[in-house]
């Protein structure tokens, strides 16, 4: 993946960190399961660029969330007997919820 040149504007960077996510999550055969799962992840990245102000746009942020993502969808995936590859590509809103509550953004 190649990461360009950021944007100043705090909206264009909050949705370069989901584009860059979108690009992770492709590339790893995976998916967000619903639009409340989108907007989990859309809140998290419009939070770090607010609370970072103008110019922020962190691409090793957005991999990191993602890499936490997954190791949350893998646990909860785990106590499934039996998961079908739609339920084991897919990021519920749940997987992004335990991230979030365990992110601290200033």
């Amino acid at each position: 993946i190649t990461y360009g040149d950021w944007s100043s504007d705090v909206c264009s960077s909050d949705l370069q960190l989901m584009e860059i996510f979108g690009q992770l999550c492709a590339k790893g055969h995976y998916h967000l399961a619903d639009d409340k799962a989108r907007s989990l992840v859309e809140g998290h990245f419009r939070a770090l660029t607010e609370a970072a102000g103008k110019g922020f746009a962190n691409g090793r942020e957005a991999r990191n969330f993602f890499e936490a993502c997954i190791q949350s969808q893998a646990m909860r995936v785990a106590t499934i007997p039996n998961p079908t590859a739609a339920l084991m590509s897919g990021i519920e809103p749940s997987d992004v919820a335990a991230v979030v509550d365990r992110t601290f953004v200033r």
